[in-house]
């Protein structure tokens, strides 16, 4: 694609091959074993299994080394841990 720029009208190509790239992949966090936190800090063991609905792929259950939690309670997983809400 073309634009014209500026009071000259000088022609700028935009279709380069970096307009064209997909956007960067996020990092990989593996959650099996990894820590599990609640959003107020409070640990709650490590992550042994995570239960997921077939169809779906929905999070059904996280399955911890101290208990489980609904999988509606996952707030997200980082480098640190895996992080709940308190509930």
């Amino acid at each position: 694609m073309l634009h014209a720029v500026g009071p000259d009208a000088v022609l700028v190509r935009s279709d380069t091959v970096l307009d064209t790239l997909p956007p960067p992949v996020p990092p990989h966090h593996e959650a099996l074993g990894a820590r599990v936190l609640t959003e107020s800090g409070d640990e709650r063991g490590t992550v042994r299994d995570i239960a997921f609905d077939p169809a779906t792929g929905r999070i059904e259950e996280i399955r911890t080394t101290s208990g489980e939690f609904p999988g509606e309670l996952l707030i997200g997983l980082g480098d640190y841990a895996l992080v709940v809400r308190t509930g």
